[in-house]
């Protein structure tokens, strides 16, 4: 992929990211990048970590539909430091029990979330978390 440094918006809906090097390589092209849509997409929790690092002005994250395999970790799980808008509704992740806390605890600046229908890969539920 090209450089693209003035492209602020990027949907990537129905994708199953099977290579998470290669992808965040080419995701570095992205530069200036506020929205991003991975709506029913599959993902390792590896690549949604990256993306954290990958674009600091993140302000919107939507992952409706979707599917990420992997725990996640507290220690080093980047910042979503400008994020603002997060919808997860209906995704299916593998949740350990920290998930809600360590989500909630790396996006300091969320606005609104959305994740109505959030459930692991076992069962479904809907689970809140609160926003400070």
């Amino acid at each position: 992929m090209g450089s693209f440094p003035s492209l602020n918006t990027l949907h990537l809906s129905f994708t199953s990211f099977t290579k998470t090097v290669t992808t965040t390589r080419e995701l570095h092209s992205f530069t200036n990048l506020e929205y991003l849509r991975l709506d029913d997409s599959s993902l390792h929790i590896s690549l949604l970590q990256s993306i954290a690092s990958i674009f600091p002005s993140l302000k919107n994250l939507s992952m409706l539909g979707g599917k990420v395999n992997g725990l996640l970790r507290g220690q080093g799980f980047p910042h979503f430091k400008s994020l603002e808008y997060l919808n997860m509704d209906f995704t299916r992740i593998a949740l350990n029990t920290n998930f809600l806390q360590i989500i909630s605890e790396s996006m300091p600046s969320l606005k609104r979330r959305a994740i109505e229908g959030l459930s692991p890969m076992q069962e479904s539920r809907s689970l809140t978390f609160p926003i400070k």
